[in-house]
């Protein structure tokens, strides 16, 4: 019986260690997504009017980038799955785009904070000018308000989308190391 008494005070204090030390905190950033393998691909919502694959262009960390085809269409563009519904234990959103254009592209960032979806006043709609070549685009998690002037509950995500609005025209543009975290250029 004494042997036993010993062991379970060992294992309560291994268990208490490990759960100290597998803070989300404490984590500087969170790969969404690095657009490496087929599987990086099912983690995206497919829609039409836009095409994904995966490519060896715009690449700024591992072996490849998300090649984005959106062809002329209300909002085609790009929806995520599968990254942390809570935010605040980072303080920004980063990712690389590479536009291999000569023409500037504008795209919108949507973040919802609410399951059902909101009206346009009460989301993110963030519109961010994508240059001819690379961009590394770094959202401060202050910058993240709604039209309403309410600022997004980042313990609460629901929604990921970057998308154009109408384009007149094919845009190919591609994606990289999409992450959250403390983000200093």
């Amino acid at each position: 019986m004494k042997h036993f008494a010993v062991w379970a005070l060992l294992m309560a204090l291994v268990s208490g260690l490990c759960a100290c030390s597998e803070k989300p905190c404490e984590k500087s950033s969170f790969l969404i997504n690095g657009f490496e393998t087929d599987g990086d691909l099912d983690r995206l919502n497919w829609k039409c009017r836009t095409l994904f694959a995966l490519s060896d262009k715009g690449v700024t960390q591992g072996r490849s980038s998300l090649e984005l085809t959106m062809t002329p269409s209300l909002y085609p563009g790009v929806s995520f799955r599968d990254y942390p519904r809570s935010w605040s234990c980072f303080s920004a959103l980063g990712l690389s785009v590479f536009n291999p254009g000569s023409e500037a592209v504008t795209m919108t960032l949507r973040i919802d904070d609410k399951e059902e979806e909101p009206e346009y006043e009460d989301r993110v709609n963030l519109r961010i000018v994508i240059g001819p070549g690379m961009n590394r685009i770094r959202i401060p998690f202050h910058r993240l308000v709604c039209p309403s002037g309410r600022k997004l509950d980042t313990d609460h995500v629901f929604s990921l989308m970057f998308f154009c609005v109408s384009p007149p025209a094919e845009v190919v543009l591609y994606l990289d190391d999409l992450r959250l975290g403390d983000l200093v250029d």
